[in-house]
């Protein structure tokens, strides 16, 4: 068995004529001071399959299980109540100063309209929340299993997070789809002759928070600036709560950050500057108007659904009920 290289790919050749596999051409650290660092991962992607006609043929180690956006959003919008529901958030009432939903928090209103086009104020422009995690299918299992999928905001909240509109796969071909549908992509809708431009955005990134992190391209406790949402440094300590000293991150800041990692040679440079900073790459960063230290939001199953909040502050109440009474008997 040998390996060479074929149109910038390399290939594997198997013990049997005329059976080509390829290998995963990925390098980790193109500029790598030494030789061997710079050699491509080999790993073979396809195995050979005979099947019963006794014919060979290639078929993938791995593959992935993805459902088109486009296509899952057009089924949608093809079912007549559907656009229907996606309008019911323009005619609610609540006071100006109630939160009662995503529609009242400032990413929401800002999206109206972006760089001075409008986009949610009009109609079949939609916003998208996404989720990911990864959960153990069996107990003695040394294996996980991860699932990325999206809810679309516009729906009514008891509507949003039911099955039908949950959107499986993978980050890569998920952001191509998400660029493809910012731009506007003609799909069927109920009720019209002919194809509506749809739009949607990604406004919001739902998940705990190891898986969030992971998502967005930013590290937690493991870095000196340890905060998703500012550069507050914890090298020192958690303390030092004057919050004029806390800069808020920037998508530009993530952007140079990440500039700055390709060009690293080493993995040693990568992490040291992971760890300054609090970034890495994300495929959401390819989305021109992602910004994941805003739209990551505060861990939403453990903090509100959970009570891990509530329960914390309670605990804070115990512990001080029992100091006052300490001081005061």
């Amino acid at each position: 068995m040998h390996t060479y290289k074929k149109k910038k790919k390399w290939l594997w050749t198997l013990p049997f004529p005329n059976i080509i596999l390829l290998v995963c051409s990925f390098v980790w650290f193109p500029n790598h001071p030494y030789y061997q660092k710079r050699l491509s991962c080999g790993t073979p992607l396809l195995k050979t399959v005979e099947l019963a006609s006794q014919k060979r043929i290639l078929y993938p180690y791995l593959a992935y299980c993805y459902i088109s956006i486009q296509e899952s959003l057009e089924k949608l919008l093809l079912e007549p109540s559907f656009f229907e529901k996606c309008e019911q958030w323009r005619s609610r009432a609540v006071p100006e100063e109630n939160l009662k939903d995503v529609y009242d928090g400032n990413v929401w209103k800002e999206f109206q309209s972006w760089n001075g086009k409008p986009f949610l104020c009009k109609p079949y422009c939609f916003g998208l929340t996404i989720n990911l995690d990864w959960f153990r299918p069996f107990k003695h299992s040394e294996y996980s299993i991860g699932a990325i999928y999206l809810t679309i905001m516009n729906l009514p909240r008891n509507e949003r997070n039911k099955q039908s509109d949950d959107l499986n796969g993978f980050l890569a071909p998920l952001v191509k789809e998400l660029n493809e549908l910012w731009e506007g992509s003609l799909l069927s809708v109920a009720g019209r002759d002919t194809k509506t431009i749809i739009r949607c955005a990604l406004l919001c990134a739902a998940c705990d928070l190891p898986a969030g992190r992971k998502l967005c391209g930013l590290l937690s406790y493991n870095a000196h600036q340890g905060c998703s949402r500012c550069t507050k440094s914890f090298s020192s300590g958690y303390g030092g709560f004057d919050r004029d000293k806390w800069n808020k991150r920037s998508r530009t800041d993530h952007l140079e950050t990440v500039s700055k990692i390709d060009h690293c040679s080493t993995k040693k440079a990568v992490m040291e500057i992971e760890s300054k900073t609090g970034y890495r790459y994300t495929e959401l960063l390819k989305l021109p108007y992602f910004v994941p230290s805003q739209m990551l939001v505060v861990d939403p199953m453990h903090n509100l659904f959970l009570g891990s909040g509530k329960h914390i502050l309670r605990m804070y109440g115990l512990i001080i009920t029992l100091l006052l009474s300490q001081i005061l008997y």
